[in-house]
Protein backbone atom coordinates (compact mmCIF):
# COMPACT_ATOMS: atom_id res chain seq x y z
CA UNK A 1 0.00 0.00 0.00
CA UNK A 2 2.74 2.53 1.06
CA UNK A 3 4.20 2.07 -2.82
CA UNK A 4 1.31 2.69 -4.30
CA UNK A 5 0.47 5.73 -2.76
CA UNK A 6 4.08 7.16 -3.00
CA UNK A 7 4.01 6.32 -6.82
CA UNK A 8 0.60 8.10 -7.22
CA UNK A 9 1.41 10.81 -4.80
CA UNK A 10 4.88 11.55 -7.23
CA UNK A 11 2.25 11.12 -10.02
CA UNK A 12 -0.05 13.85 -9.43
CA UNK A 13 2.08 16.49 -7.44
CA UNK A 14 2.07 18.46 -10.61
CA UNK A 15 -0.92 19.00 -11.67
CA UNK A 16 -1.71 21.92 -12.93
CA UNK A 17 -5.26 24.56 -11.25
CA UNK A 18 -8.20 24.66 -13.20
CA UNK A 19 -9.06 27.66 -15.51
CA UNK A 20 -11.83 28.30 -17.80
CA UNK A 21 -12.43 26.15 -21.09
CA UNK A 22 -14.11 29.64 -23.04
CA UNK A 23 -11.29 31.85 -21.69
CA UNK A 24 -8.86 29.34 -23.19
CA UNK A 25 -10.37 29.68 -26.47
CA UNK A 26 -10.90 33.07 -26.50
CA UNK A 27 -7.60 34.58 -25.17
CA UNK A 28 -5.40 31.49 -26.67
CA UNK A 29 -2.30 30.01 -24.80
CA UNK A 30 -1.59 31.06 -21.20
CA UNK A 31 1.58 30.97 -19.36
CA UNK A 32 -0.12 31.02 -15.67
CA UNK A 33 -1.11 27.09 -15.23
CA UNK A 34 -0.97 27.15 -11.38
CA UNK A 35 0.28 23.65 -9.76
CA UNK A 36 -2.29 22.10 -7.64
CA UNK A 37 -1.52 18.80 -6.12
CA UNK A 38 -4.09 16.08 -6.21
CA UNK A 39 -6.48 15.21 -3.41
CA UNK A 40 -7.75 12.39 -4.40
CA UNK A 41 -9.17 9.21 -2.42
CA UNK A 42 -8.61 5.29 -3.46
CA UNK A 43 -10.23 2.42 -1.78
CA UNK A 44 -7.19 0.20 -0.98
CA UNK A 45 -5.13 3.88 -0.42
CA UNK A 46 -5.89 6.65 1.42
CA UNK A 47 -3.86 9.80 0.29
CA UNK A 48 -4.99 12.45 2.35
CA UNK A 49 -3.81 15.97 0.59
CA UNK A 50 -5.12 18.51 2.88
CA UNK A 51 -6.86 18.62 6.66
CA UNK A 52 -9.82 20.26 7.62
CA UNK A 53 -10.17 22.40 10.92
CA UNK A 54 -13.43 24.69 11.09
CA UNK A 55 -13.08 27.68 13.23
CA UNK A 56 -16.18 30.19 12.10
CA UNK A 57 -15.64 29.51 8.32
CA UNK A 58 -11.79 28.66 7.97
CA UNK A 59 -10.38 25.78 5.63
CA UNK A 60 -6.92 24.78 6.30
CA UNK A 61 -5.76 23.14 3.13
CA UNK A 62 -2.86 21.39 3.56
CA UNK A 63 -0.70 21.14 0.31
CA UNK A 64 1.83 18.31 -0.32
CA UNK A 65 5.71 19.40 -0.09
CA UNK A 66 6.82 19.62 -4.22
CA UNK A 67 10.42 19.12 -3.51
CA UNK A 68 12.62 16.42 -5.50
CA UNK A 69 13.34 13.60 -3.12
CA UNK A 70 17.02 13.53 -4.09
CA UNK A 71 19.71 13.55 -2.05
CA UNK A 72 21.16 17.00 -1.24
CA UNK A 73 24.63 16.31 -2.69
CA UNK A 74 24.44 15.08 -6.52
CA UNK A 75 27.67 13.53 -7.40
CA UNK A 76 26.89 12.96 -11.09
CA UNK A 77 24.26 13.79 -13.60
CA UNK A 78 21.54 10.84 -13.59
CA UNK A 79 22.92 9.17 -16.52
CA UNK A 80 25.73 11.36 -17.41
CA UNK A 81 28.68 10.52 -18.17
CA UNK A 82 32.22 11.37 -19.33
CA UNK A 83 32.83 8.16 -21.63
CA UNK A 84 31.17 8.89 -24.64
CA UNK A 85 30.62 6.84 -28.16
CA UNK A 86 32.66 8.38 -31.37
CA UNK A 87 29.78 9.42 -33.89
CA UNK A 88 30.41 8.02 -37.43
CA UNK A 89 31.53 10.65 -39.76
CA UNK A 90 29.00 13.67 -40.13
CA UNK A 91 26.64 12.35 -37.44
CA UNK A 92 26.67 14.24 -33.98
CA UNK A 93 25.69 13.06 -30.86
CA UNK A 94 23.89 15.00 -28.27
CA UNK A 95 24.56 13.90 -24.31
CA UNK A 96 24.76 14.98 -20.46
CA UNK A 97 28.89 14.10 -18.92
CA UNK A 98 28.55 13.73 -15.35
CA UNK A 99 28.79 16.85 -14.25
CA UNK A 100 25.29 17.89 -16.12
CA UNK A 101 27.71 19.89 -18.89
CA UNK A 102 25.00 18.87 -22.09
CA UNK A 103 27.14 18.54 -25.11
CA UNK A 104 26.92 17.47 -28.34
CA UNK A 105 30.23 15.20 -29.94
CA UNK A 106 30.73 15.00 -33.72
CA UNK A 107 32.83 14.05 -36.30
CA UNK A 108 32.78 16.03 -39.21
CA UNK A 109 32.93 14.19 -42.88
CA UNK A 110 36.60 14.91 -43.30
CA UNK A 111 36.78 12.50 -40.24
CA UNK A 112 37.44 14.58 -37.33
CA UNK A 113 36.07 14.61 -33.93
CA UNK A 114 34.82 17.28 -31.70
CA UNK A 115 33.58 17.48 -27.92
CA UNK A 116 31.37 20.66 -28.17
CA UNK A 117 29.23 22.59 -25.61
CA UNK A 118 25.35 22.26 -26.31
CA UNK A 119 24.82 25.49 -24.38
CA UNK A 120 24.82 28.81 -26.98
CA UNK A 121 27.58 31.61 -26.63
CA UNK A 122 24.70 33.97 -27.28
CA UNK A 123 22.94 34.37 -24.08
CA UNK A 124 20.43 37.17 -24.87
CA UNK A 125 19.87 39.27 -21.23
CA UNK A 126 21.77 36.48 -19.74
CA UNK A 127 19.05 33.66 -20.44
CA UNK A 128 20.99 30.70 -21.49
CA UNK A 129 19.87 28.15 -24.59
CA UNK A 130 20.85 24.94 -25.97
CA UNK A 131 21.76 24.54 -29.49
CA UNK A 132 21.06 22.05 -32.05
CA UNK A 133 22.64 19.95 -35.02
CA UNK A 134 21.56 20.64 -38.12
CA UNK A 135 22.71 16.96 -40.37
CA UNK A 136 21.60 18.68 -43.36
CA UNK A 137 24.31 21.53 -43.29
CA UNK A 138 26.69 19.94 -41.30
CA UNK A 139 26.23 22.67 -38.60
CA UNK A 140 25.15 23.82 -35.27
CA UNK A 141 22.30 26.54 -34.73
CA UNK A 142 20.72 28.56 -32.27
CA UNK A 143 17.06 27.70 -33.44
CA UNK A 144 15.40 31.08 -31.14
CA UNK A 145 17.82 33.24 -32.02
CA UNK A 146 19.60 31.95 -35.37
CA UNK A 147 23.01 32.12 -34.21
CA UNK A 148 25.69 29.11 -36.30
CA UNK A 149 28.33 27.29 -36.28
CA UNK A 150 30.49 25.25 -38.02
CA UNK A 151 30.79 21.34 -37.10
CA UNK A 152 33.79 21.98 -35.52
CA UNK A 153 32.38 24.54 -33.10
CA UNK A 154 33.71 27.61 -35.08
CA UNK A 155 31.44 30.63 -35.47
CA UNK A 156 29.65 31.27 -38.49
CA UNK A 157 26.88 33.47 -38.00
CA UNK A 158 24.39 35.05 -36.30
CA UNK A 159 24.42 37.27 -32.81
CA UNK A 160 26.79 34.76 -31.31
CA UNK A 161 30.06 36.46 -29.89
CA UNK A 162 32.03 33.53 -30.32
CA UNK A 163 32.97 30.15 -31.43
CA UNK A 164 31.13 27.27 -29.04
CA UNK A 165 33.24 25.86 -25.78
CA UNK A 166 35.67 23.25 -26.88
CA UNK A 167 36.21 20.21 -24.28
CA UNK A 168 39.65 18.49 -24.28
CA UNK A 169 39.13 14.58 -24.80
CA UNK A 170 40.63 11.47 -25.07
CA UNK A 171 40.44 9.06 -27.59
CA UNK A 172 39.69 5.50 -25.92
CA UNK A 173 39.50 1.84 -27.19
CA UNK A 174 36.65 0.48 -28.33
CA UNK A 175 35.88 3.74 -30.48
CA UNK A 176 34.96 5.64 -27.40
CA UNK A 177 36.42 8.74 -26.05
CA UNK A 178 36.86 10.39 -22.11
CA UNK A 179 36.16 14.18 -21.92
CA UNK A 180 38.42 16.40 -20.02
CA UNK A 181 38.14 19.95 -19.42
CA UNK A 182 35.88 23.06 -21.13
CA UNK A 183 38.95 25.39 -22.67
CA UNK A 184 38.29 28.89 -24.27
CA UNK A 185 35.80 29.20 -26.97
CA UNK A 186 37.44 30.67 -30.07
CA UNK A 187 36.65 34.00 -31.09
CA UNK A 188 35.06 35.19 -33.90
CA UNK A 189 36.90 34.25 -37.08
CA UNK A 190 39.35 31.89 -35.38
CA UNK A 191 39.14 27.86 -36.00
CA UNK A 192 38.80 25.74 -38.59
CA UNK A 193 35.67 25.40 -41.06
CA UNK A 194 33.70 22.96 -43.09
CA UNK A 195 32.10 22.62 -45.85
CA UNK A 196 28.08 23.35 -46.11
CA UNK A 197 26.83 20.37 -47.90
CA UNK A 198 23.83 21.06 -47.97
CA UNK A 199 19.91 23.55 -46.84
CA UNK A 200 20.51 25.37 -43.38
CA UNK A 201 17.65 23.92 -40.95
CA UNK A 202 15.21 26.66 -40.92
CA UNK A 203 12.30 24.89 -39.30
CA UNK A 204 13.83 24.93 -35.76
CA UNK A 205 14.16 21.68 -33.98
CA UNK A 206 11.91 19.35 -33.99
CA UNK A 207 9.93 20.23 -37.35
CA UNK A 208 13.31 20.50 -39.52
CA UNK A 209 15.42 17.12 -39.05
CA UNK A 210 17.26 18.61 -36.88
CA UNK A 211 19.24 16.48 -33.78
CA UNK A 212 17.82 18.18 -30.49
CA UNK A 213 20.23 18.88 -27.46
CA UNK A 214 19.84 15.51 -24.90
CA UNK A 215 16.42 15.68 -23.37
CA UNK A 216 16.98 15.92 -19.19
CA UNK A 217 16.41 13.03 -17.05
CA UNK A 218 12.68 13.56 -14.90
CA UNK A 219 14.90 11.93 -11.91
CA UNK A 220 17.27 14.78 -12.39
CA UNK A 221 14.18 17.18 -12.22
CA UNK A 222 13.65 19.11 -9.09
CA UNK A 223 10.15 20.59 -8.18
CA UNK A 224 11.45 23.38 -5.92
CA UNK A 225 13.90 26.22 -7.04
CA UNK A 226 14.29 27.11 -3.11
CA UNK A 227 15.19 23.77 -2.07
CA UNK A 228 17.83 23.49 -4.93
CA UNK A 229 19.94 26.47 -3.79
CA UNK A 230 20.02 24.05 -1.13
CA UNK A 231 22.34 21.68 -2.70
CA UNK A 232 25.84 21.48 -2.35
CA UNK A 233 27.21 20.88 -5.76
CA UNK A 234 29.33 22.66 -8.62
CA UNK A 235 27.51 20.24 -11.37
CA UNK A 236 24.96 22.15 -13.42
CA UNK A 237 21.31 21.17 -11.63
CA UNK A 238 18.02 20.87 -13.47
CA UNK A 239 14.45 22.79 -11.76
CA UNK A 240 11.04 23.15 -13.27
CA UNK A 241 9.74 26.57 -12.97
CA UNK A 242 9.24 29.68 -14.54
CA UNK A 243 11.29 32.59 -14.73
CA UNK A 244 9.57 35.65 -13.43
CA UNK A 245 11.51 39.28 -14.23
CA UNK A 246 10.93 42.82 -12.73
CA UNK A 247 12.71 45.94 -12.41
CA UNK A 248 14.67 44.97 -9.42
CA UNK A 249 14.83 41.14 -9.55
CA UNK A 250 14.73 37.67 -11.44
CA UNK A 251 13.28 34.58 -9.84
CA UNK A 252 12.68 30.92 -11.05
CA UNK A 253 9.30 30.08 -9.16
CA UNK A 254 7.48 26.79 -8.94
CA UNK A 255 4.28 28.34 -9.69
CA UNK A 256 2.45 31.04 -11.20
CA UNK A 257 1.44 33.21 -7.51
CA UNK A 258 2.92 36.61 -7.16
CA UNK A 259 4.52 35.51 -3.84
CA UNK A 260 7.07 33.42 -5.50
CA UNK A 261 6.76 30.33 -2.71
CA UNK A 262 9.47 28.08 -2.82
CA UNK A 263 11.50 30.28 -5.19
CA UNK A 264 15.00 31.35 -5.56
CA UNK A 265 16.59 34.69 -7.04
CA UNK A 266 18.39 34.38 -10.22
CA UNK A 267 21.49 35.99 -11.40
CA UNK A 268 22.96 37.83 -14.26
CA UNK A 269 19.60 38.08 -15.71
CA UNK A 270 19.85 41.81 -17.41
CA UNK A 271 15.98 43.02 -16.35
CA UNK A 272 15.90 46.44 -17.23
CA UNK A 273 17.32 45.33 -20.70
CA UNK A 274 14.70 42.51 -20.85
CA UNK A 275 11.54 44.44 -19.94
CA UNK A 276 12.57 47.34 -22.59
CA UNK A 277 12.40 44.88 -24.95
CA UNK A 278 9.17 43.55 -24.51
CA UNK A 279 7.76 47.12 -23.51
CA UNK A 280 6.82 45.68 -20.27
CA UNK A 281 7.07 46.32 -16.27
CA UNK A 282 7.31 42.42 -15.51
CA UNK A 283 7.99 39.34 -17.30
CA UNK A 284 7.24 35.65 -17.30
CA UNK A 285 8.23 32.70 -19.20
CA UNK A 286 6.19 29.36 -19.45
CA UNK A 287 7.50 26.67 -16.72
CA UNK A 288 9.52 24.80 -17.81
CA UNK A 289 12.95 22.78 -17.58
CA UNK A 290 15.76 25.15 -16.63
CA UNK A 291 19.64 24.06 -15.88
CA UNK A 292 21.17 26.20 -13.75
CA UNK A 293 24.26 26.27 -11.37
CA UNK A 294 24.03 27.00 -7.71
CA UNK A 295 25.90 30.13 -6.13
CA UNK A 296 25.69 30.65 -2.13
CA UNK A 297 21.59 30.98 -1.66
CA UNK A 298 21.10 31.75 -5.67
CA UNK A 299 20.89 30.39 -9.09
CA UNK A 300 23.40 31.82 -11.60
CA UNK A 301 23.50 30.48 -15.68
CA UNK A 302 19.69 30.12 -15.72
CA UNK A 303 19.48 28.23 -19.54
CA UNK A 304 16.21 26.81 -20.96
CA UNK A 305 16.18 23.27 -21.33
CA UNK A 306 14.22 20.41 -22.85
CA UNK A 307 12.80 17.46 -21.05
CA UNK A 308 12.43 13.52 -21.94
CA UNK A 309 8.87 14.03 -20.11
CA UNK A 310 5.98 15.08 -21.99
CA UNK A 311 3.08 17.04 -22.00
CA UNK A 312 -0.49 15.97 -22.84
CA UNK A 313 -3.98 17.61 -22.70
CA UNK A 314 -6.62 17.45 -20.21
CA UNK A 315 -10.22 16.12 -19.85
CA UNK A 316 -12.61 18.46 -20.10
CA UNK A 317 -16.31 19.96 -20.21
CA UNK A 318 -17.91 21.39 -23.00
CA UNK A 319 -20.40 22.75 -20.60
CA UNK A 320 -24.37 23.45 -20.99
CA UNK A 321 -26.29 26.56 -20.63
CA UNK A 322 -25.90 27.18 -16.32
CA UNK A 323 -22.60 26.05 -15.81
CA UNK A 324 -19.32 26.65 -14.70
CA UNK A 325 -16.54 25.07 -16.17
CA UNK A 326 -12.50 25.00 -15.26
CA UNK A 327 -9.88 22.83 -16.25
CA UNK A 328 -6.19 22.19 -15.78
CA UNK A 329 -4.62 22.69 -18.73
CA UNK A 330 -1.75 21.01 -20.10
CA UNK A 331 -0.55 18.12 -17.53
CA UNK A 332 2.87 16.82 -17.57
CA UNK A 333 3.54 12.62 -17.79
CA UNK A 334 3.07 10.94 -15.87
CA UNK A 335 1.13 13.51 -13.75
CA UNK A 336 -2.59 13.87 -13.62
CA UNK A 337 -4.89 16.22 -14.28
CA UNK A 338 -8.53 17.27 -13.64
CA UNK A 339 -12.07 19.33 -15.08
CA UNK A 340 -14.53 20.59 -13.12
CA UNK A 341 -18.11 21.77 -13.60
CA UNK A 342 -20.64 23.31 -11.16
CA UNK A 343 -23.61 25.05 -11.42
CA UNK A 344 -22.27 28.01 -8.85
CA UNK A 345 -19.52 30.16 -9.26
CA UNK A 346 -15.98 28.75 -8.02
CA UNK A 347 -14.72 30.29 -5.19
CA UNK A 348 -11.53 32.13 -5.71
CA UNK A 349 -9.42 30.29 -3.19
CA UNK A 350 -10.22 26.98 -5.03
CA UNK A 351 -8.97 28.50 -8.10
CA UNK A 352 -5.34 29.63 -6.13
CA UNK A 353 -2.04 28.01 -6.98
CA UNK A 354 -1.91 25.16 -4.30
CA UNK A 355 -4.99 23.97 -4.32
CA UNK A 356 -5.82 20.66 -3.99
CA UNK A 357 -7.85 18.79 -7.07
CA UNK A 358 -11.43 19.33 -5.80
CA UNK A 359 -12.67 22.77 -4.97
CA UNK A 360 -13.21 22.10 -0.80
CA UNK A 361 -14.57 25.87 -0.48
CA UNK A 362 -17.13 25.77 -3.23
CA UNK A 363 -18.27 22.18 -2.11
CA UNK A 364 -18.78 23.37 1.68
CA UNK A 365 -21.38 25.95 0.55
CA UNK A 366 -22.95 24.42 -2.08
CA UNK A 367 -26.74 25.36 -2.15
CA UNK A 368 -29.55 22.16 -1.44
CA UNK A 369 -29.94 22.59 -5.04
CA UNK A 370 -26.47 23.14 -6.09
CA UNK A 371 -24.17 20.51 -8.03
CA UNK A 372 -20.50 20.24 -8.56
CA UNK A 373 -18.98 17.63 -10.86
CA UNK A 374 -15.08 16.45 -11.03
CA UNK A 375 -13.24 14.36 -13.01
CA UNK A 376 -9.94 13.64 -12.64
CA UNK A 377 -7.47 11.86 -14.90
CA UNK A 378 -5.14 8.87 -12.79
CA UNK A 379 -2.68 7.76 -14.60
CA UNK A 380 -1.66 4.61 -12.55
CA UNK A 381 -5.19 3.42 -12.78
CA UNK A 382 -5.10 3.33 -16.70
CA UNK A 383 -5.04 -0.47 -18.06
CA UNK A 384 -2.49 -0.31 -20.89
CA UNK A 385 -3.60 -2.98 -22.87
CA UNK A 386 -5.83 -0.36 -23.91
CA UNK A 387 -2.94 1.52 -25.75
CA UNK A 388 -0.89 4.27 -24.95
CA UNK A 389 -2.30 6.62 -22.38
CA UNK A 390 -3.17 9.54 -23.05
CA UNK A 391 -6.72 7.51 -23.79
CA UNK A 392 -8.06 7.97 -27.05
CA UNK A 393 -11.80 7.60 -25.83
CA UNK A 394 -13.51 8.21 -22.22
CA UNK A 395 -15.19 4.57 -20.53
CA UNK A 396 -18.93 4.64 -20.01
CA UNK A 397 -19.52 7.23 -16.93
CA UNK A 398 -22.85 6.01 -15.42
CA UNK A 399 -24.20 7.63 -12.16
CA UNK A 400 -26.99 4.85 -12.22
CA UNK A 401 -24.02 2.37 -10.71
CA UNK A 402 -21.98 5.02 -9.10
CA UNK A 403 -21.52 4.56 -5.37
CA UNK A 404 -23.74 7.11 -2.71
CA UNK A 405 -21.79 8.21 0.14
CA UNK A 406 -21.61 11.14 2.01
CA UNK A 407 -17.93 13.02 2.93
CA UNK A 408 -14.46 11.76 3.69
CA UNK A 409 -11.40 13.19 5.29
CA UNK A 410 -10.10 14.54 2.65
CA UNK A 411 -13.27 16.78 2.28
CA UNK A 412 -14.89 19.80 3.78
CA UNK A 413 -17.52 18.74 5.99
CA UNK A 414 -21.05 18.89 5.90
CA UNK A 415 -24.35 17.64 5.21
CA UNK A 416 -24.05 16.49 1.51
CA UNK A 417 -23.85 13.55 -0.62
CA UNK A 418 -21.40 12.60 -2.93
CA UNK A 419 -21.57 10.16 -6.04
CA UNK A 420 -18.23 8.58 -7.14
CA UNK A 421 -17.41 6.64 -10.23
CA UNK A 422 -13.75 4.69 -9.97
CA UNK A 423 -10.99 4.32 -12.59
CA UNK A 424 -8.57 6.04 -14.55
CA UNK A 425 -11.09 9.08 -15.17
CA UNK A 426 -12.17 9.23 -11.12
CA UNK A 427 -15.62 11.16 -11.24
CA UNK A 428 -17.29 12.50 -7.63
CA UNK A 429 -20.36 14.75 -7.99
CA UNK A 430 -21.12 16.89 -5.33
CA UNK A 431 -24.57 17.62 -4.12
CA UNK A 432 -25.79 20.18 -2.06
CA UNK A 433 -28.73 18.17 0.03
CA UNK A 434 -27.51 14.69 1.41
CA UNK A 435 -30.58 13.00 -0.37
CA UNK A 436 -30.37 14.18 -4.15
CA UNK A 437 -33.49 13.97 -5.96
CA UNK A 438 -33.82 12.03 -8.97
CA UNK A 439 -33.90 14.95 -11.43
CA UNK A 440 -30.10 16.62 -9.88
CA UNK A 441 -28.94 13.09 -10.39
CA UNK A 442 -30.43 13.55 -14.07
CA UNK A 443 -29.24 16.95 -14.38
CA UNK A 444 -25.45 15.77 -13.12
CA UNK A 445 -25.50 13.26 -15.73
CA UNK A 446 -26.09 15.30 -18.34
CA UNK A 447 -23.34 17.54 -17.44
CA UNK A 448 -21.00 14.52 -17.00
CA UNK A 449 -22.05 13.40 -20.36
CA UNK A 450 -20.36 16.86 -21.90
CA UNK A 451 -17.03 15.25 -20.63
CA UNK A 452 -14.50 14.82 -23.71
CA UNK A 453 -10.87 13.76 -24.60
CA UNK A 454 -9.33 16.21 -26.73
CA UNK A 455 -8.74 15.06 -29.90
CA UNK A 456 -5.23 13.31 -30.87
CA UNK A 457 -3.58 15.65 -33.48
CA UNK A 458 -2.63 13.20 -36.31
CA UNK A 459 0.90 13.60 -37.88
CA UNK A 460 1.20 14.68 -40.99
CA UNK A 461 3.79 13.10 -43.29
CA UNK A 462 6.61 15.29 -43.68
CA UNK A 463 6.92 18.19 -42.32
CA UNK A 464 4.29 20.47 -40.35
CA UNK A 465 3.91 22.79 -43.39
CA UNK A 466 0.99 25.71 -43.80
CA UNK A 467 -0.72 26.12 -47.15
CA UNK A 468 -2.40 28.57 -49.10
CA UNK A 469 -6.48 28.45 -49.80
CA UNK A 470 -5.42 30.22 -53.19
CA UNK A 471 -2.16 30.66 -54.73
CA UNK A 472 -2.61 33.70 -56.87
CA UNK A 473 -4.78 36.62 -57.34
CA UNK A 474 -4.89 40.03 -57.65
CA UNK A 475 -4.30 42.45 -55.04
CA UNK A 476 -7.51 42.64 -52.51
CA UNK A 477 -7.61 38.70 -52.88
CA UNK A 478 -8.46 37.35 -49.49
CA UNK A 479 -6.36 34.66 -48.86
CA UNK A 480 -6.35 31.71 -45.66
CA UNK A 481 -3.75 30.34 -44.49
CA UNK A 482 -3.61 27.20 -42.93
CA UNK A 483 -1.47 23.79 -41.41
CA UNK A 484 -1.34 21.46 -39.05
CA UNK A 485 0.11 22.24 -35.28
CA UNK A 486 3.25 19.87 -33.85
CA UNK A 487 1.53 19.71 -30.53
CA UNK A 488 1.45 15.84 -30.51
CA UNK A 489 3.34 12.97 -31.31
CA UNK A 490 2.44 9.88 -32.81
CA UNK A 491 1.31 8.58 -29.35
CA UNK A 492 -0.93 11.49 -28.37
CA UNK A 493 1.21 13.22 -25.96
CA UNK A 494 1.76 16.80 -25.94
CA UNK A 495 5.37 17.53 -27.64
CA UNK A 496 6.34 21.73 -27.68
CA UNK A 497 3.57 24.55 -27.09
CA UNK A 498 3.59 26.99 -30.07
CA UNK A 499 1.91 30.28 -29.18
CA UNK A 500 1.47 32.64 -32.22
CA UNK A 501 1.39 31.74 -35.70
CA UNK A 502 2.49 35.01 -37.40
CA UNK A 503 1.80 35.41 -41.27
CA UNK A 504 4.81 37.56 -43.23
CA UNK A 505 4.44 38.92 -46.39
CA UNK A 506 7.67 39.90 -49.06
CA UNK A 507 9.77 38.19 -46.13
CA UNK A 508 12.24 35.23 -47.87
CA UNK A 509 14.51 33.71 -45.81
CA UNK A 510 17.90 32.91 -46.82
CA UNK A 511 21.50 33.13 -45.75
CA UNK A 512 21.55 37.27 -45.57
CA UNK A 513 18.13 37.14 -44.74
CA UNK A 514 16.76 34.94 -41.57
CA UNK A 515 13.41 34.48 -40.17
CA UNK A 516 15.22 35.89 -36.53
CA UNK A 517 15.27 39.07 -38.49
CA UNK A 518 11.63 39.23 -37.63
CA UNK A 519 11.55 39.26 -34.06
CA UNK A 520 11.91 42.27 -31.76
CA UNK A 521 15.54 44.09 -31.73
CA UNK A 522 16.04 42.01 -34.95
CA UNK A 523 17.82 43.66 -38.21
CA UNK A 524 15.86 45.27 -40.51
CA UNK A 525 14.73 42.51 -43.02
CA UNK A 526 15.10 43.45 -47.02
CA UNK A 527 11.65 42.81 -48.57
CA UNK A 528 11.68 39.90 -51.41
CA UNK A 529 9.83 41.95 -54.03
CA UNK A 530 8.19 45.33 -54.14
CA UNK A 531 6.76 47.24 -51.29
CA UNK A 532 7.68 46.28 -47.42
CA UNK A 533 7.94 43.25 -45.64
CA UNK A 534 4.46 43.18 -43.62
CA UNK A 535 2.53 41.17 -40.57
CA UNK A 536 -0.21 40.30 -42.82
CA UNK A 537 -2.54 38.12 -40.15
CA UNK A 538 -1.80 35.90 -37.01
CA UNK A 539 -3.29 33.56 -35.37
CA UNK A 540 -3.09 31.76 -31.43
CA UNK A 541 -3.30 27.53 -31.33
CA UNK A 542 -3.65 26.17 -28.22
CA UNK A 543 -5.24 22.47 -27.57
CA UNK A 544 -6.14 22.32 -31.52
CA UNK A 545 -4.78 20.48 -34.01
CA UNK A 546 -4.53 22.74 -37.45
CA UNK A 547 -4.51 26.83 -37.40
CA UNK A 548 -5.24 28.98 -39.89
CA UNK A 549 -5.54 32.85 -40.07
CA UNK A 550 -6.76 34.74 -43.31
CA UNK A 551 -6.02 38.09 -44.90
CA UNK A 552 -6.31 39.94 -47.75
CA UNK A 553 -3.54 40.77 -50.52
CA UNK A 554 -1.94 43.73 -50.67
CA UNK A 555 -1.95 47.01 -53.28
CA UNK A 556 1.50 45.82 -54.80
CA UNK A 557 2.64 45.00 -58.30
CA UNK A 558 2.14 42.07 -60.19
CA UNK A 559 4.69 39.41 -59.66
CA UNK A 560 5.88 36.05 -57.27
CA UNK A 561 6.06 37.48 -52.99
CA UNK A 562 7.45 34.81 -50.76
CA UNK A 563 4.74 34.57 -47.37
CA UNK A 564 6.90 32.99 -44.61
CA UNK A 565 5.21 31.88 -41.33
CA UNK A 566 6.80 32.19 -37.82
CA UNK A 567 6.02 30.66 -34.88
CA UNK A 568 6.80 32.70 -31.85
CA UNK A 569 7.01 31.04 -28.21
CA UNK A 570 7.59 33.66 -25.58
CA UNK A 571 10.99 35.19 -26.33
CA UNK A 572 11.83 33.00 -28.88
CA UNK A 573 10.46 31.75 -32.21
CA UNK A 574 10.59 28.86 -34.97
CA UNK A 575 10.31 29.40 -38.98
CA UNK A 576 6.87 27.55 -39.78
CA UNK A 577 7.84 27.55 -43.40
CA UNK A 578 7.85 29.65 -46.55
CA UNK A 579 5.22 29.79 -49.59
CA UNK A 580 4.42 31.89 -52.67
CA UNK A 581 1.62 34.25 -53.72
CA UNK A 582 1.63 35.26 -57.43
CA UNK A 583 -0.10 38.77 -57.81
CA UNK A 584 -1.52 39.07 -60.77
CA UNK A 585 -2.88 42.46 -62.52
CA UNK A 586 -5.97 44.10 -61.19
Amino acid sequence: MTERWERDLQALREVHAPRSVADRVAQGPRTDHPAIPSARRRVTAMAVAFAIAVAGTLLVVKAFDTSNPHPANLATWPGGTNVLPIPAPGKAAPAFLADGSPVFVVTTEGGSTHVLSAVSTHKPFGIGELIGWCPGSQTFLDPSHGSTWFATGTYLGGPAPTGLVPYGFTVLAGGELRVGTPLAPPARGVGARTPITGPFCQGGVGTSGMVSPAGVPPSAIRLSPQAATHVSTTSWIAVRGRLVVTSTTAQLCPGVDRSCRNGATVRGIDARGLLAMNGAVDYTTKIGVWLAHVHGSYLVDATTAPSVAKEYLPVFFTGTTGWHIQDSGRAPLPGGSVAWASTVRFDQADLAPNAPAIPPTTIASLPPNGIIVTAEVVPSEYDPSNGAYPPRTLASLDLSGAKLRGPEAEEPPGNYAVMEIQGYVLVRVYYGTSTPSAALVRKAQAELDTLQIPPVCPVPPGAYKPVLSVTSGPPGTQVTVSGPVSYQGMDGTYEVAKEQMQVWWNFQSDNSNRWTDLLPGGASPSPANSGAVTMVTSATADGVCSWQASFAVPDVPAGAYPITVLIVSGPGATGGGSLIFHVTAP
